[in-house]
């Protein structure tokens, strides 16, 4: 049904409301999850190519979600993060992490790729936000 009010000069048109979605990027990082802590019998076998795989996945989602949805760019930031973090963690299960390394070898490192991955993800997501028709 059409407006039957005359438009206002100068205004942009209302944008239609688009919806929150916020299980898709919580589903999305559940997959991300068992993909990443899935036993494996090899020892020296992460990353893989599957596990690569879900990385691009997950900026995809960041994109479809930055363009399809009303969520706040904090949210995609968090995303980023957590998805960054579980990547780095799994590496524990899979013992590429030396024994004789200290906790100075892995905090800093760790906790500037995790903000790259927040900040990657935020990133892509307003690429995909600037792509809205």
């Amino acid at each position: 049904m059409r407006d039957p009010s005359p438009p206002i000069i100068e205004y942009a048109p209302m944008e239609a409301h688009r919806p929150r979605r916020l299980w898709i990027l919580a589903a999305s990082l559940s997959i991300a999850a068992v993909v990443w802590y899935w036993p494996d019998l090899t020892p020296t076998s992460f990353p893989n190519v599957l596990d690569i795989m879900m990385l691009v996945a997950l900026a995809a989602v960041a994109f479809a979600m930055g363009r399809d949805s009303s969520l706040p760019g904090w949210v995609f930031t968090v995303f980023g993060a957590v998805a960054a973090a579980l990547f780095l963690l799994a590496s524990f299960n899979d013992r590429n992490v030396r024994a004789n390394t200290d906790l100075h070898d892995i905090l800093l490192p760790w906790s500037a790729r995790v903000a790259g991955g927040a900040f990657t993800a935020s990133l892509i997501a307003r690429a995909g936000r600037s792509t809205r028709q």
